[in-house]
């Protein structure tokens, strides 16, 4: 278990927030390559996609640890992700991007799936690290 890496001024990295970050990128430049190879989409569309899963997921996910423990106070602690409500959220912001977008449904949910698990991958190894 590996609770914190570095120390920038007062704010610490832990190997969770480092795989997180990881994750999403990792998972970026899947999508980019799936949408490429697919030949749907641009790389603004794999951004915005990447950008509104990233904040549905986690936000998704602290509004449903917080509603499972019935402590509203727990959004604002570091811990606490339950990845049902960041499915569930993200799910919808990148159904809304692609509507918007009017991005094909299918071809973009074949590229996302292997972008999902890609990143989802990554960040369990964050937990792992964390002791979680």
């Amino acid at each position: 278990m590996i609770p914190e890496l570095f120390h920038i001024g007062s704010f610490s990295v832990s190997p969770f927030g480092l795989m997180l970050v990881l994750a999403f990128m990792a998972a970026y430049w899947q999508l980019r390559r799936g949408m490429g190879r697919l030949k749907v989409g641009t790389e603004d569309d794999a951004s915005a996609i990447v950008l509104a899963g990233g904040i549905g997921g986690i936000l998704g996910a602290k509004a449903y640890y917080a509603l499972l423990y019935q402590d509203w106070r727990l959004l604002l602690s570091r811990s606490g992700l339950v990845w049902y409500g960041g499915f569930l959220l993200a799910t919808a912001a990148v159904v809304w991007v692609m509507r918007r977008r009017r991005l094909p449904t299918w071809p973009i949910l074949d590229a996302a799936t292997v972008a999902l698990a890609l990143g989802y991958g990554i960040g369990r190894i964050g937990c792992f690290l964390v002791g979680d």
